[in-house]
């Protein structure tokens, strides 16, 4: 599956940065990963951000207004883990008398 990461941001000296690391990022990862950079005032509003830069994933708002590590951006990436199979499931009643 390939995932999207947005870089949103106006062209500051942040902005880049961001952009930069995402790129960083995404070549160390293993999985598919799209990036689509997103630099219009019109595109950054109708995501509903209201600071930047931002990043985006999966159309899911990450970090605005900071720009993450490389390594942060990796730990995002990669997908959680698969729970344990005796793993409790709280939205089943507890069999437990």
């Amino acid at each position: 599956m390939t995932r999207r990461l947005q870089v949103a941001g106006t062209g500051c000296s942040r902005c880049v940065l961001l952009e930069a690391r995402v790129r960083q990022a995404v070549d160390l990862h293993q999985g598919q990963v799209e990036v689509e950079s997103v630099s219009g005032i019109m595109e950054i509003i109708a995501l509903g951000l209201q600071a930047a830069p931002a990043l985006l994933l999966d159309g899911r708002v990450l970090a605005a207004g900071r720009v993450p590590s490389v390594e942060e951006i990796l730990e995002w990436l990669d997908p959680a883990p698969d729970p344990p199979d005796d793993a409790i499931d709280a939205s089943q009643p507890d069999p437990s008398p």
